[in-house]
């Protein structure tokens, strides 16, 4: 070995390095030993008779797999089998399905025994329509016989009868029956044999009845031979007094429908309210809750006549039997202001923030009261908040065109009633809302006078004036503080803020 191969090893360790043969010698050995142990592993014993080896990839031998695989199961085990799958699968849909009906179910009568009729309603239908829609997903067609879960998750009559007590009484009793009942059939006699089960139900069946007999008075007085040939008021008032003493006609529906005749024709506060002490006598005698009916236009009158506290308790009653009733705290809140009783109305408002929170009704309340004290910037602020948030309150444009006829801006006082009017017509012809109200269409008008008299408004602008001219026709004549407004007789900055601080 010479010096290099000596160096060589020394650094590499070659000493130790194996020869070629013991290298094939190490390697065979190598294999030998993993076959064996692969070998070992394959020799598992049958799990099944403990003795012979379990065939590869199983744990079985080939005698026990071929004994289990020829062996029949009963017929019974296969269904208890099956019927056990079914059950867990049914049990499952059931828990999740009926979770959300439930809940809101409980929700539904929790607000029902706290008089919140409105959220009630909210929360039956919810749960019809979650019911609906699981309904819809199973598979059935017409002809067949409905799959058990189709029956298992339906609406029952109870569940269907408090859906409507709830929209009665959170709205009246003749949209429930129409909207709820009877859309969608074509006669009278078909809901009756459609719909028999639920409108027997006790819930159901007062505003049935209630429902039938107004329709039935409609029917005397629309297709009634003794309607009078010249209409005015004498002969009218005649004609309801005869029907009044028809058999099956609504005593408190005629009463009211001579409110509405002194109305139209402009009898005296006097005579109007004659006409509603006369509903709520007749109401009281029945048994029956007419309050939907007159109570507002009631309070209306009472509080125009100077019986501010009067008219304040017929809205406190509406709103203690449906506590969601903001019609009556609008108009409570109306009233107050007209009265000069801003330190009421404010405690009405903070009141219900505490219970409802950011409601677009509150919002509209305190732009109004906010007005009323005469704070522009903060009604102002208040009012673009609440119409960015959520659009669908006309009013709130409306005391907004307000402020800025007050503040002598007429361009934006006008641009903000036409948005206010188109918003509310669109409201009710899409949605079914209420129609534009007197107030916001009157407003409309003068809002469109006084702009047309700077001679600054454009094309368009002159067109959106003629609709608001339009709606009224080419005989009318503003009465009152539209009139004052309108002849230069008073400014709008005296009528918005003295008396009842509005131009109706």
């Amino acid at each position: 070995m010479d010096n290099n191969e000596k160096l060589e090893k020394e650094i590499i360790g070659t000493e130790d390095v194996p020869t070629e043969k013991e290298e094939a010698e190490i390697l065979a050995e190598g294999v030998a030993a993993e076959e064996e142990a692969l070998l070992e592993e394959q020799a598992e014993p049958c799990i099944r008779c403990g003795e012979k080896e379990s065939l590869e990839g199983s744990e079985f031998c080939e005698d026990c797999l071929n004994g289990m695989l020829n062996t029949k199961i009963p017929l019974i085990a296969w269904m208890a089998a099956a019927a056990s799958v079914i059950v867990g699968i049914v049990a499952a849909a059931t828990v999740f399905f009926l979770a959300a009906p439930t809940f809101l179910g409980m929700s539904a009568e929790t607000a029902a025994r706290d008089n919140r009729w409105s959220d009630a309603y909210y929360y039956y239908n919810q749960m019809d329509t979650t019911v609906s829609d699981f309904q819809s997903l199973i598979d059935w067609k017409e002809g067949k016989s409905e799959p058990v879960l189709r029956r298992l998750f339906s609406m029952g009559t109870e569940a269907k009868a408090r859906k409507i007590e709830a929209y009665a009484k959170a709205y009246n009793p003749m949209e429930a029956i129409s909207k709820l009942v009877i859309d969608g059939y074509t006669s009278y006699d078909a809901v009756v044999e459609n719909e028999g089960k639920l409108l027997e139900n006790k819930r159901v069946e007062p505003y049935w009845e209630l429902f039938s007999g107004i329709l039935y008075t409609e029917e005397l007085m629309n297709y009634s031979e003794e309607y009078p040939e010249e209409e005015n008021y004498e002969n009218l008032l005649e004609f309801y007094n005869l029907i009044e003493k028809q058999k099956g006609a609504d005593p408190v529906y005629v009463a009211y429908m001579k409110y509405a005749l002194a109305d139209i024709y402009d009898r005296t506060d006097d005579e109007k309210i004659a006409c509603l002490q006369t509903c709520d006598k007749l109401s009281i005698e029945s048994g029956r809750d007419y309050k939907w009916l007159y109570y507002y236009e009631y309070a209306d009158l009472l509080a125009k006549t100077g019986r501010t506290d009067e008219a304040i308790a017929l809205l406190d009653m509406l709103a203690s039997e449906n506590k969601n009733n903001f019609d009556a705290y609008l108009a409570k809140n109306r009233i107050l202001l007209a009265a000069g009783r801003t330190d009421d109305a404010e405690k009405l408002i903070e009141d219900l923030k505490e219970s409802y929170g950011n409601y677009g009704e509150l919002y509209e309340m305190e732009v109004t009261l906010l007005r009323y004290k005469g704070d522009y910037q903060r009604a102002k602020e208040l009012a673009e908040t609440a119409v960015s948030e959520n659009d669908i309150f006309p009013e709130v444009r409306r005391q907004l065109a307000l402020i800025y006829l007050a503040e002598g801006n007429y361009k934006n006082a006008f641009a903000q009633v036409e948005t206010a009017y188109a918003n509310a017509y669109n409201y009710y012809a899409q949605f079914g809302a209420d129609a534009p109200s007197e107030e916001l269409a009157k407003t409309y008008y003068v809002c469109a006078k006084l702009y047309e008299s700077t001679g600054a408004y454009t094309q368009e602008e002159a067109n959106s004036i003629g609709m608001a001219y339009e709606m009224f026709g080419e005989d009318f004549e503003p009465q009152g503080d539209m009139k004052a407004i309108i002849s230069g007789e008073k400014t709008v900055k005296e009528i918005l803020t003295e008396g009842d601080c509005d131009l109706i």
